[in-house]
C-alpha cells in the first residue's frame, strides 16, 4: 500500500512541472509563407511568390546560443547567408539575429513549437515564414 502512495506522490510531482518552453534549438527548413493568422499566402499577390520563391531551399541551425542561416536552392553543400549569435526574448516573441560583423536583426516570432518555427521579419507584420524542423 505504501508503495502505491509513494507512486502516486512522484506522479503527482511530475504532473505538477511547468512545460518546458519550445526553443529554437536545432536544424529548421522554411515550408511556407503563411499569414500571421495561419491562413494561406495567396502567392499571385504581387510580391508574395517572390518572397517565397527567395526561401526556398533555406535552412536554419540553431544551438544553444549560436545560428548559421544556409540556403540549399543552388548548392548541396549549402551557402552560408549568415552566421552568429541569437537571443530569444523573455516572452519568446522576438528572435535577434546578431550576425559576425555585428549587425543585428530582430524578427517577431508568430510561433514557436516542437515542430513548426514562424518568423516576420517585414515592417507590415502580414506573413510568416513558417519553418518545419528536420533531422
Amino acid at each position: 500500500m505504501s508503495s502505491k502512495i509513494y507512486l502516486l506522490f512522484i506522479l503527482m510531482i511530475i504532473s505538477c512541472r511547468p512545460a518546458e518552453k519550445p526553443t529554437p534549438f536545432g536544424k529548421w527548413k522554411y515550408e511556407k509563407l503563411e499569414r500571421v493568422d495561419g491562413y494561406a499566402v495567396d502567392l499571385e499577390i504581387p510580391g508574395k511568390r517572390e518572397i517565397h520563391e527567395r526561401n526556398q531551399g533555406l535552412v536554419m541551425y540553431f544551438s544553444a546560443t549560436a545560428y548559421q542561416i544556409k540556403s540549399f536552392k543552388d548548392s548541396t553543400n549549402g551557402e552560408l547567408l549568415s552566421a552568429g549569435e541569437y537571443i530569444l526574448s523573455e516572452d519568446r516573441n522576438i528572435i535577434r539575429l546578431k550576425n559576425n560583423n555585428g549587425t543585428a536583426v530582430d524578427f517577431m516570432v508568430c510561433e514557436l513549437s516542437a515542430t513548426q518555427f514562424k518568423i516576420n521579419g517585414s515592417s507590415t507584420n502580414e506573413d510568416c515564414l513558417v519553418f518545419r524542423k528536420i533531422n
